[in-house]
This record gives structure tokens, C-alpha cells and sequence, in this order.
């Protein structure tokens, strides 16, 4: 499902000195009585670090000679970048360059706790677009998308034995890593079960990027079944390994 916006001009030049900042290149009233723009906005299936679709037309500047430069925002300017970003202001989360027709398909990419300050989360969160400073003889414009529902993003839990075969005087060492574009360091708890049981648990730090190492128990002869689950946190959801299988012997 996708959220259509459309704008009629209104006279929004301290908004947009206030949202974007830096020096803003007047335009007359009748650039500001340019066509109206429309903007659609993805509104599912939006998690942390994912990818938004958005589309939009009728995005010129005020003669109509080219397309707009528009700035994107998360919230209203509520996020920054961590590090460098596609404007000198951080609160520009990125910049859409309209065709000469006005027009424009593309995605941008959601905020992480990891490159976003403050740490950006799941919940409600809206996108402001913005015209008129970045771009000479732009029409002063700003557009919210409304309110869009972000989730957690998805968790991937891979699984590794030193030995798939050991005696039982021996203890395996399993090897978990876990993967979400949330984060580059997924926090939380790792459990790891032989079939149904659980029989360690180990809990991820940030600093291990991801990778644990967990010692086993000893097991009893036969094959055992094994596999990892990641319990998830605040912006990746759970995750379970396949099942290795491993053999123990006398």
C-alpha cells in the first residue's frame, strides 16, 4: 500500500529556512503558483534500515525548465546522520533530484540505531520533503508524507561446528553469527538447542559485530540435532539457524 499526497502552494519560506537551512534563492509568486506536485509514499512492509519507495510528479522548479531538488527528512529534522551525509546539514537524510519533466522514482534508506542520532526505532515515523533552498529558482515547498508505521527489521542466525563428529568426552564449540541491516552489531541472546532443548545460552555485545562463540555441553552418544536461535531486540526481529547435525561417539 502506497500514500498519495498532493500540495498547493503556500507561502512556506521560514518553514523551509528553519528545515533545511543555508541561503535561499527567491522566487516570484508566480513561481510559487507552479503546478501542484504529487508525491506517493510507500506505507508497508517499511522496517528499520530498509528501503522506502517513493515516486512523485510535477516537481519543477518555477519556470518549469527543470526538475526540483528536494530534501528528505525523518520527522521533521528529529534524526541526524552519524558521519558524513548528502548534505552539510545532518538533518537532510537525502536529496532527490526530479527529471526535467518533474518526475521521480526512487527509494531511499530508513535510519539504524547504528547511523542515526538520536538511535532511531521502530514506531511512527513521517517523511518532510523539501524544495526551494538547494536549487536556484526553486518553488518553496514542504510535504509531509504522514504517518508511516516502521517495524523491526529482519534477523538472519547462521550456524558453524568446529567438529560435526566427537566423542563424548569432547565438547563442541558452535560458532553463531547474526545479520540485520537494523545494525551492523546485533545485541541479545543467543540460545542453542539441541532439537527442542535448549542447552546453552550466550549473550551478543555490539563490539562482536555480530559473531559468537559458545561452548557446548558434553552430549551423550548418538546424533544430535543442533541449531541457534537469536531472540532479537529492539530493531531486529528473532531468527533461528538451520539444524546441524553432530555426531557424538564413545
Amino acid at each position: 500500500m502506497n500514500l498519495t499526497r498532493s500540495w498547493r502552494p503556500v507561502l512556506w519560506l521560514l518553514t523551509t529556512l528553519a528545515l533545511i537551512g543555508g541561503a535561499l534563492v527567491a522566487t516570484s509568486p508566480a513561481a510559487r503558483a507552479a503546478d501542484e506536485p504529487t508525491l506517493t509514499v510507500q506505507s508497508t512492509g517499511l522496517t528499520v534500515g530498509g528501503k522506502v519507495a517513493i515516486s512523485g510528479t510535477g516537481w519543477t522548479v518555477g519556470d518549469g525548465s527543470s526538475g526540483s531538488t528536494i530534501a528528505v527528512k525523518i520527522d521533521d529534522g528529529a534524526y541526524s546522520h552519524i558521519g558524513s551525509g548528502p548534505h552539510a546539514n545532518k538533518t537532510v537524510w537525502a536529496i532527490i533530484q526530479a527529471g526535467t519533466d518533474g518526475s521521480f522514482s526512487t527509494t531511499i534508506t530508513l535510519p539504524t540505531a547504528a547511523n542515526s542520532t538520536p538511535a532511531f526505532a521502530p514506531g511512527t515515523h513521517s517523511l518532510r520533503f523539501l524544495t526551494g533552498s538547494l536549487k536556484a529558482g526553486d518553488v518553496i515547498r514542504s510535504m509531509s508524507s504522514g504517518n508511516l508505521a516502521v517495524a523491526k527489521a529482519a534477523s538472519t542466525s547462521s550456524l558453524k561446528l568446529n567438529k560435526t563428529k566427537i566423542k563424548k568426552s569432547k565438547k563442541a564449540v558452535a560458532t553463531v553469527q547474526v545479520k540485520s541491516v537494523a545494525t551492523p552489531g546485533p545485541t541479545g541472546a543467543v540460545k542453542v538447542y539441541n532439537g527442542k532443548k535448549v542447552i546453552k545460552s550466550a549473550t551478543l555485545k555490539a563490539s562482536a559485530k555480530g559473531t559468537i562463540k559458545i561452548t557446548l555441553p558434553k552430549l551423550k552418544k548418538g546424533t544430535h540435532k543442533i541449531k541457534a536461535t537469536y531472540v532479537g531486540n529492539g530493531v531486529a526481529k528473532t531468527s533461528t539457524s538451520k539444524v546441524i547435525k553432530l555426531k557424538v561417539t564413545k
